[in-house]
């Protein structure tokens, strides 16, 4: 399933890398503090650089060791989340062709990317490890909680329309993942900064909800 050839279409359109690319610019994207905020703290959230305790931003709650342990599980589970986004997103690289499809997984590899980075850096704020996500060379033979062997191996094997259909079906379950964790951090979690990073996932995953449901109708 290697693939090392980017595609781009139209002037302007976003590079879309394989799935082996996006890993190996994915870890290094957690490992280089430059990339870190990327100048916009927390996708829009206007949270100050350098972030907050979540022990002190907990001092509200009727538990702030919890609630401080809620906000860090928050930020290892997305970083995680989009982790596995990123490996489905990439596999339309190579085995999608509808131009549309590829530029919207453009924009997801983009987004999940600068995501990822962002919630490393406040975990590292914390005084907290983010999850270590491999640099892989090979995407291997599953995507954990996403496809397991012979669900990959079907997609990857399939013409590019069947490809596709259920490329985007597979990227609105997977979607759909983000809400609940969310939903916990708006509930249970007290820094300010990643509360605000989670009413922003519930914003973002609602309105890729609907460009997945118009990229899915028949052309």
């Amino acid at each position: 399933m290697c693939c090392r050839r980017q595609r781009t279409h139209g002037p302007g359109a976003l590079t879309l890398l394989s799935a082996h690319t996006v890993l190996r610019r994915t870890s290094a994207a957690l490992g280089a503090a430059a990339l870190l905020l990327l100048g916009t703290p927390l996708a829009g959230c206007g949270a100050a650089s350098g972030g907050s305790s979540p022990a002190t931003a907990a001092a509200t709650s009727l538990d702030p060791a919890a609630a401080a342990a809620q906000d860090a599980a928050f930020a290892a589970a997305m970083i995680d989340h989009h982790h596995r986004t990123l490996q489905l997103v990439g596999l339309s690289a190579e085995h999608a062709e509808n131009p549309a499809i590829l530029s919207y997984a453009g924009e997801l590899q983009t987004l999940h990317e600068n995501q990822m980075a962002e919630l490393a850096d406040l975990m590292t704020g914390w005084g907290k490890s983010p999850p270590h996500i491999e640099g892989h060379t090979d995407l291997g033979d599953s995507i954990p909680g996403v496809l397991d062997k012979a669900q990959l191996a079907a997609l990857v094997a399939s013409p590019a329309a069947e490809f596709e259909k259920t490329f985007l079906a597979t990227l609105v379950t997977q979607q759909r993942k983000a809400l609940p964790i969310a939903q916990k951090e708006l509930q249970l979690g007290a820094d300010p900064v990643a509360k605000k990073y989670a009413q922003q996932v519930l914003n973002d995953v609602n309105n890729q909800l609907e460009t997945l449901k118009t990229l899915r109708q028949p052309s």
